[in-house]
């Protein structure tokens, strides 16, 4: 791997990273993607107003309930796509102008810290349901994540209680790399003490979640949650007694002391033995189910293939007519590394994928790998 000095920079304060500012205050957004929709017009057609669904994406992660904001305009995009006529109605109007005005000074995100009690913040209305993550900063609450989800036609019409749950069932998926797995640490403990020979075994907590679990109080219905407890139970068998108690994180020295002691060089009198565990304790299987099912048919033609053949070898097809194709559109393909790229009018070259990494690479951003974005209703045409 080569770096091109050109684009590096070293020693900032701030800077570019994914589309934010990134800074010792936090996370920004972008003011290019701001200024692109502040500046723009009440939209006139129905791409017009998939795109300003478009740019709102991008700054869905700064904006609270953006689902319920942008609800107007995801009404207007499935009415004009039955009437075949956009009707920009006030109500359109008066929620654009909201969205422009809180743009005006959207808020900074904090950063999330190890090992740092975060709290989650939930609501839902008739068509929306939303969620926020915040953390103590000097005595008040800033937002580090906020989320938002527009709920189907039979969403709509759970109880609103369950809706509630729901925006929980959300907010777990989509904040699930801000939580460590809370079963980590005890199976760490489990093996020490059986390493150990200690035969009876006090165990304290401050997960509510894994002490019912363990004593049977609480059922894990999450397959990887069911391994983690199965792992849990083996490794106690070994163990002559053994008693859970749940207690406040406040009162949880031991493992702050070691945590500190894991991240910091404190001088002792005794040695002291730090483990570094990189990888899970369970097989957590494929990272993404549905790459068990393509790679059945991993067979198929690569369509990058006949590209490369003509820029690197100029070697064409035997149809003339794919041959005639092949050699107008690689005008706008190049090669770097034996890698196939494609030329944009303004954007950096995009590199070309096959239809297995393409494949992933869906799957990975509708997982929200890439943060959320609006659902199905802005692709409705």
């Amino acid at each position: 791997m080569r770096l091109n000095p050109l684009k590096c920079s070293f020693g900032l304060t701030s800077g570019k990273f994914l589309g934010f500012l990134v800074s010792q205050r936090g996370i920004e957004a972008d003011p290019s993607q701001i200024k692109a929709i502040s500046e723009m017009k009440d939209p006139s057609t129905i791409k017009e107003v998939q795109r300003l669904t478009g740019c709102i994406a991008a700054l869905r992660r700064f904006i609270p309930q953006a689902s319920k904001k942008c609800s107007p305009f995801f009404k207007v995009i499935k009415e004009a796509s039955k009437n075949k006529k956009l009707i920009w109605d006030d109500q359109c109007k008066e929620s654009f102008e909201a969205l422009k005005i809180f743009l005006t000074s959207p808020p900074v995100l904090a950063r999330a810290l190890p090992r740092e009690t975060l709290k989650v913040y939930i609501s839902a209305s008739d068509g929306s349901v939303a969620s926020v993550l915040v953390k103590d900063v000097e005595g008040h609450e800033a937002p580090v994540y906020y989320i938002s989800h527009t709920l189907k036609d039979a969403e709509t019409r759970y109880p609103h209680v369950e809706k509630l749950i729901y925006a929980l069932v959300i907010a777990s998926r989509k904040l699930r790399h801000y939580f460590q797995d809370e079963y980590e640490a005890l199976l760490a403990g489990l093996r020490l003490a059986i390493e150990l020979e200690v035969k009876i075994l006090e165990i304290f907590g401050d997960s509510q979640l894994v002490a019912k679990q363990l004593q049977g109080e609480f059922k894990a219905h999450d397959a990887r949650m069911s391994t983690y407890l199965k792992l849990a139970m083996s490794l106690l068998e070994k163990v002559q007694s053994w008693t859970i108690k749940n207690i406040c994180r406040e009162d949880n020295q031991w493992a702050d002391a070691l945590s500190k002691l894991a991240s910091s060089v404190v001088e002792t009198s005794e040695a002291i033995y730090v483990e570094e565990r990189k990888v899970p304790s369970i097989d957590l299987g494929p990272p993404f189910p549905d790459m068990l099912r393509f790679n059945e048919i991993s067979s198929m033609a690569d369509w990058r293939q006949p590209f490369l053949e003509y820029i690197l070898q100029n070697k064409l097809p035997q149809d003339k007519k794919e041959a005639r194709s092949i050699s107008y559109k690689a005008k706008n393909y190049c090669v770097l590394e034996n890698k196939l790229y494609r030329r944009g009018l303004k954007e950096p070259l995009l590199r070309c994928l096959g239809s297995e990494d393409s494949h992933m690479s869906m799957v990975e951003v509708h997982t929200g790998i890439c943060g959320d974005h609006l659902g199905g209703k802005n692709l409705a045409l």
